[in-house]
């Protein structure tokens, strides 16, 4: 089956990310810390409920990408939905503990405006 295009549909028109500094993969630098911190929203400036923090989680930078590594294929991903999000931005924290095997983990914290813990995600990805 192919796959389907929809022009103007993709994760990067959907939700809006602040750094306090560009990551460095972004200019093909990466650091080689495999771990990322910072805030997202979604671009239409629709506040974050509940259901939107898995889609949310899944849309964050994979912090593998500081190792130079992209894309990745998620093969398993759990989330923990902690509390309804307050109204802003959402803080974010990914880490990558270990690549091995053609594979990575990856932990993403999310944090709402009032800065209480309002989602965790695991996630198994596979590398190309």
């Amino acid at each position: 089956m192919a796959g389907i295009e929809l022009p103007g549909i993709t994760v990067a028109d959907r939700v809006e990310y602040r750094t306090v500094q560009p990551p460095g993969w972004l200019h093909g630098q990466p650091s080689g810390d495999p771990s990322m911190t910072f805030w997202m929203r979604f671009a239409d400036g629709r506040q974050p409920d509940l259901l939107s923090l898995p889609f949310l989680a899944d849309a964050a930078y994979p912090a593998v990408m500081e190792l130079g590594e992209m894309p990745s294929a998620t093969l398993e991903l759990t989330i923990h939905l902690r509390d309804r999000p307050a109204p802003g931005w959402l803080a974010c924290q990914v880490n990558t503990r270990h690549v091995a095997g053609g594979f990575h983990e990856e932990d993403c914290d999310i944090w709402d405006s009032r800065g209480v813990l309002v989602a965790q995600s695991r996630q198994l990805a596979l590398l190309p």
